[in-house]
């Protein structure tokens, strides 16, 4: 390992590959990781990682996160905790193969689709899966809690948060080439307007609120870096700064439609409670 790979706990290991496949792979991975490293949410998410690998070895294997190629169908990625302990699954590897983004990769047109490309570029799928390897590296990680209600299409607490770390580090003004918000995990389409500001968000379901409140409190620190980041789009920043507002906004009228809640919303239209 060289350089921030030593520096943020981060293995690349081209299992199955030899020789010049080899070699383009870790050239790969790295300029990838740099790209990440190269933005302000980026350097925060390795810094975490690279926490816990010195302070919690651990809960990775072999003290790491280790990158290894991705072999499953489709244009994506994965990650894999393998372990379970008392707060939740640790020991990630991440699956990754940068090459089916590259020039005539398998991949490679799939970015050029504006309308349905969120949160599809290379450094934000890697990104998206460290999340992911993060949450592992706390030993954090449970995909079991379903995310539910106006967040249905996230399919469980892992993905509604690596979704929308990855829609920050999109919205940092710090990376310069990215796609934009993304609506949930089943599917690259945009996030819905109205649902795309810092606060806003908070309107997408009663559950956003529990949500990202429960992962501020797994993850105070690396959740208070960022939100200290100027970004566009950064509801954990309106989490700290305004947490009775989000609250409102995620008990709110516009939540309980999307969530399916008729007996709530005709309770508190009744009772006069009901923000927009």
């Amino acid at each position: 390992m060289a350089g921030f790979e030593t520096k943020y706990g981060i293995k690349i290991e081209p299992a199955g590959l030899s020789g010049a496949a080899k070699a383009n792979y870790v050239h790969g991975v790295r300029t990838h990781l740099s790209w990440i490293d190269g933005t302000n949410v980026g350097q925060l998410l390795l810094k975490a990682i690279g926490w816990h690998a010195r302070n919690n070895p651990g809960n990775l294997a072999g003290g790491v996160v280790s990158i290894q190629p991705y072999t499953g169908g489709k244009c994506n990625a994965a990650v894999g905790n393998s372990t379970s302990t008392a707060t939740g699954w640790s020991r990630p590897t991440v699956n990754y193969s940068p090459g089916v983004y590259a020039t005539g990769g398998p991949c490679h047109t799939a970015l050029l689709k504006a309308s349905t490309n969120r949160g599809l570029y290379p450094d934000e799928l890697l990104f998206h899966e460290l999340v992911h390897a993060f949450r592992g590296a706390a030993a954090r990680f449970n995909s079991a809690v379903a995310a539910g209600g106006g967040l249905s299409g996230y399919g469980n607490r892992e993905e509604f948060i690596a979704v929308l770390t990855t829609n920050i580090y999109i919205s940092d003004p710090s990376n310069g080439s990215k796609t934009g918000l993304r609506k949930n995990w089943n599917g690259f389409a945009p996030l819905e307007k109205g649902l795309d500001g810092s606060l806003d968000f908070f309107r997408s379901s009663k559950n956003a609120f529990s949500l990202i409140d429960g992962y501020c409190k797994d993850n105070p620190a690396f959740t208070r870096w960022i939100a200290a980041v100027k970004a566009h789009f950064n509801p954990i920043a309106a989490y700290y700064g305004d947490p009775a507002t989000a609250r409102s906004l995620s008990n709110g009228a516009v939540a309980l439609v999307r969530d399916g809640d008729w007996v709530g919303l005709l309770g508190n239209l009744l009772a006069g409670n009901l923000t927009p």
